[in-house]
This record gives structure tokens, sequence and C-alpha cells, in this order.
């Protein structure tokens, strides 16, 4: 082995891919990968916003349905932290988008789940919705 053998295996032992765990990707994932535009640079975007060790799978979704580091960041400017990449996933699909988890809670209703705001989106309960009823004298139950 020469010297140069020898620093060329020290330096690729010590790069920062060599210090993190080989993830098992097969073609098939390769090519889903691709065809949904899952680059590095995604990888390493989300991996920036906190996301890091994704499976395939999570990649692939977010990918999909436009959960991108730009939706999670107005997500966190609005306030909601600590969302999961399933919930992230589910609110993206369903169209929930900041501005209007904000405009819901702006009116009252503050502790809302993931889920509460999928239902209200999804059935049409939106802050016009809610101020009319409030014009009508259905206020927020509690307030």
């Amino acid at each position: 082995m020469t010297l140069t053998t020898v620093a060329l295996a020290l330096m690729l032992l010590t790069t920062p891919q060599a210090a993190q765990p080989a993830k098992g990707v097969n073609i098939d994932d390769l090519v889903r990968m691709r065809t949904h535009g899952v680059t590095p640079e995604f990888i390493r975007a989300m991996s920036d916003a906190g996301f890091k060790d994704l499976s395939v799978e999570q990649l692939v979704k977010l990918r999909q349905h436009g959960a991108n580091p730009e939706y999670i960041r107005q997500m966190r400017e609005a306030g909601f932290t600590s969302l999961t990449v399933e919930q992230l996933i589910r609110l993206r699909t369903h169209g929930v988008t900041p501005a209007f988890m904000k405009e819901i809670r702006d009116l009252g209703y503050k502790d809302l789940t993931a889920d509460d705001f999928i239902r209200m989106r999804s059935h049409g309960v939106t802050p016009a919705y809610i101020r009319e009823l409030r014009e009508l004298g259905y206020g927020q139950a509690g307030a």
C-alpha cells in the first residue's frame, strides 16, 4: 500500500458522508426517488429543516405532496413548530396552509390539533363561515 493510497483511504473515512450510516437503497428506490424529484438538494434541505434520517418513503411522500422546506418554514413561522413528517404530509395533502391555521386561531380556536385543521378544511369550515355563523349568534363554545 502506498502513502497515496493510505492518505486517500484516511480522507474517505473521515469525510462527513463516511460518518453517516449507509441507508439501504435499491434500484427501485433510486428510480422512485428520481421520478418524484427527490434530489440530493431536497434531502439536504429537509435535513437542514430538522428532518434527518428520513426514509425513502417519507422523502417521496414529502416531495410528492409539496411538503417542502419552504412549507415547513412557513408552518413554523405561523407557530406550528412540532409537526411530524406524517402531519405535514396530511396537512399539505388536504390544502391546510399556515395562513388558514393562523386565521382560525385568530378567531379564538387556539388548541386545535393537526387533525382538527384537516377536518375543518376537508368539510369547508373556513374563517368566513365561522364569522358568518357568529353574526347569526353562533359563537365559540365556552367563550
